[in-house]
């Protein structure tokens, strides 16, 4: 029988993010193309530049969370990690590296302060997630911590049990 072979992919699906950094694209744009047709003449009111500036910068961050996935593999060589478009390439913690790996509850906005990839101040280690109150936390022999979310814990789990046994 063949080893199990975890693999999960997460993107960010927060409607309620989404949606209102659509809105505000939406009306950056709108703002920055009619500003020449209607100018404002308050002395502090913004410039066309500006607001073009505005809304490039809402379309970079929107992109940024839409093409950010999370990609963990588990498998007979170890866990691997790699979170687009923030890694270049994968990071693969060998099994004979880890000290420790269990699925786990954590709070993210407590422990990490929010999602995404993220270091602890007060001693966490380092998170990769992406949505969700859910993960797997490896110590390493290093003493180093990782902690990487999940949308699937059960089937991480049973995977985990074949490769601890």
């Amino acid at each position: 029988m063949a080893a199990p072979v975890f693999l999960e992919v997460q993107r960010f699906q927060q409607k309620w993010l989404l949606w209102p950094l659509g809105l505000a694209n939406l009306l950056a744009f709108a703002a920055a193309v009619s500003e020449p047709f209607w100018p404002i003449t308050k002395p502090n009111a913004p410039t066309n530049w500006s607001l073009w500036f505005l809304f490039f910068c809402l379309l970079l961050l929107t992109l940024f969370l839409l093409f950010t996935r999370l990609n963990t593999r588990i498998d007979q060589q170890g866990v691997t990690v790699k979170m687009t478009p923030l890694h270049w390439k994968p990071r693969t913690y060998k099994w004979s590296d880890i000290a420790l790996a269990n699925v786990r509850t954590y709070q993210p906005l407590v422990e990490y302060g929010g999602w995404g990839w993220r270091y602890s101040l007060s001693g966490a280690g380092i998170a990769y997630n992406i949505a969700g109150d859910q993960g797997l936390q490896l110590q390493l022999k290093s003493g180093k911590k990782i902690l990487i979310g999940t949308q699937d814990p059960e089937t991480l789990k049973r995977v985990l049990e074949h490769y601890q046994k």
